[in-house]
């Protein structure tokens, strides 16, 4: 009867070895407490194990035909997964697993770790090829690097030999609101502050605090800052008041609606904040549109009864216009109308969206002389004829049959024809 030997030596933990064995590119480590070994290993791409080696299989000197035994050694994990030298689930150099009964042997336990890390460590600086989290991160670097685990937050290239970070703190106050102190750093990485607020560690990139007295201490990089500070509160006031639409916003108010405004431009509700050291105002602002439309008028004569009208309107609002002349609306606030001889009245009326009303009333005439005749006054007055001004206590006229002419005699119009 053949029979084999399972050295099964629990070992009494003395000293920690680790096997660390990277399935992103099947490197190995050996690292114990004064040496590393670093090699090649067969390992399947998908295993991840951490645990301990337990046993330590030697085939036996005799053969047992009926009982199929490994014919190598081999260790045993608390899994059962199986290391050695050929035929296990992973597979190390010889030199490896020669090591590894020494240490066994002489009852060091052997941790053994397996998973992915895509991690190129270099001479000044490594390389994280893909994101992995913090767990992994800690069970590979540190035996390679020093490393601050903050600093590491993405893939991406990072230096070994990090300067020591510079900081200043930015103390900002709003008095009836709070504050807050902020690190600015200058030169990188960024790094973790530790903050103290009131004797309450804070885990913020910042301290914030609310009104009162504050004990606000931030630890960083073996530096202790202490930082005494204190916000005042304040007291509110709230206002309502009207204001005219184009008036002006008084000295010191900023708006709260997200508009920078000098001068009240449109209509509506807005409100304000005025920020003094012991007074915070709020003023809450209606615009209100109470001027009426500005109306002016421009006619001028083109010809045998024909005018030209021109009427402007101008609002802060939009308006209404309506045009009438002698007491029929027209559809028309620049052209050319035709008017019989006569006097005529031309009436605006515009209204704008809040009610206010403005009018303006403007008489037009149409006049004839005769071919011939004179005009005599005590003061000199202002004669148009084509085109031509003329000023004269009298105005002294003849034209030829079949000739027509339009005069302009203060501000009045007249046509003469000769038939």
């Amino acid at each position: 009867m053949r029979i084999f030997l399972i050295c099964a030596l629990l070992t009494t933990i003395c000293f920690s070895q680790t096997l660390l064995l990277n399935t992103y590119d099947s490197s190995g480590y050996l690292f114990t407490d004064d040496f590393k070994m670093t090699f090649k290993a067969e390992i399947p791409k998908n295993l991840k194990y951490r645990g301990v080696v337990k046993e330590f299989y030697i085939p036996p000197r005799i053969d047992v035909e009926y009982i199929p035994l490994p014919k190598t050694k081999f260790f045993i994990t608390d899994s059962g997964l199986t290391l050695g030298t050929s035929s296990t689930d992973v597979i190390v150099p010889e030199e490896v697993f020669e090591k590894l009964i020494e240490l066994f042997s002489s009852s060091q336990s052997i941790s053994i770790i397996i998973d992915s890390y895509p991690i190129e460590v270099y001479a000044d600086y490594f390389i994280l090829l893909e994101e992995i989290d913090q767990k992994r991160l800690n069970e590979f670097l540190p035996h390679f690097v020093k490393y601050d685990p903050f600093m590491v937050s993405k893939p991406g290239k990072y230096p070994i030999n990090v300067s020591k970070s510079q900081i200043d703190y930015v103390l900002t106050k709003y008095p009836g609101f709070g504050g807050a102190i902020i690190p600015v750093f200058t030169s990188t990485p960024m790094q973790k502050i530790d903050w103290i607020i009131n004797g309450v560690h804070v885990d913020s990139p910042c301290a914030v605090f609310s009104t009162g007295s504050h004990t606000i201490e931030a630890n960083f990089q073996n530096t202790h800052h202490v930082f005494e500070v204190k916000i005042d509160e304040q007291e509110w006031q709230e206002n309502v008041r009207t204001a005219e639409l184009g008036s002006y916003l008084p000295k010191g108010y900023i708006s709260l609606s997200g508009f920078h405004m000098q001068k009240f431009d449109f209509p509506g509700t807005v409100t304000f904040v005025k920020i003094e050291p012991c007074k915070i105002e709020l003023l809450k602002t209606t615009v209100l549109d109470t001027t009426p439309p500005q109306i002016s008028n421009s006619i001028t004569e083109r010809g045998s009864n024909l005018f030209e009208i021109n009427i402007k309107t101008i609002d802060k609002s939009s308006y209404n216009v309506q045009v009438y002349i002698d007491d029929q609306k027209i559809e028309l606030t620049k052209g050319l109308i035709s008017l019989s001889e006569g006097k005529h009245v031309l009436i605006v009326m515009a209204r704008d969206n809040f009610g206010n009303r403005s009018y303006a009333v403007e008489n037009i005439f149409n006049k004839k002389l005769p071919p011939e005749g004179i005009i005599a006054e005590k003061n000199e007055f202002v004669t148009e004829i084509g085109g031509f001004w003329f000023s004269s206590p009298y105005l002294k006229w003849w034209i030829g049959k079949g000739n027509s002419v339009k005069v302009r005699v203060n501000g009045e119009s007249y046509s003469i024809e000769a038939r």
